[in-house]
């Protein structure tokens, strides 16, 4: 099975582990962009995530659970990374400031608002 194949599979398996728990999250990135054009555009380097920092713990315990390993990466507060079956999985978290907008949930630019964008106003 090549690396576009177990990629998909765990994104089916991240969706579903998400589902269950009633964590939103949705792709971004190149894996976005494929969706989005139906069809495998080009060899990913890894899986790239949003999803709101409210539901990032509950996120962090599903995915262990399913046996995803932690990687160091960013603050913890602006982005979880793990590993499962040596496939890197980034969650990108944000929030939502006073008047709603989303924002960067944590880290060095915490509060800065994200470019308004149809993907980012999922709730």
């Amino acid at each position: 099975m090549g690396r576009a194949d177990r990629q998909l599979r765990l994104i089916a398996e991240a969706m579903e582990i998400a589902g269950a728990l009633g964590v939103a999250v949705w792709l971004r990135g190149g894996w976005a962009m494929d969706f989005f054009l139906g069809k495998i555009t080009r060899d990913h380097e890894d899986i790239d995530w949003f999803a709101w920092a409210d539901d990032a713990g509950a996120l962090a315990e599903g995915l262990l659970l399913h046996g995803y390993q932690p990687v160091p990466g960013p603050p913890p507060e602006l982005q979880l990374d793990f590993a499962k079956d040596s496939l890197d999985n980034s969650f990108t978290l944000l929030d939502r400031d006073t008047a709603g907008r989303v924002v960067v949930a944590g880290g060095p630019w915490a509060g800065a608002p994200w470019p308004e964008k149809p993907y980012l106003n999922r709730t």
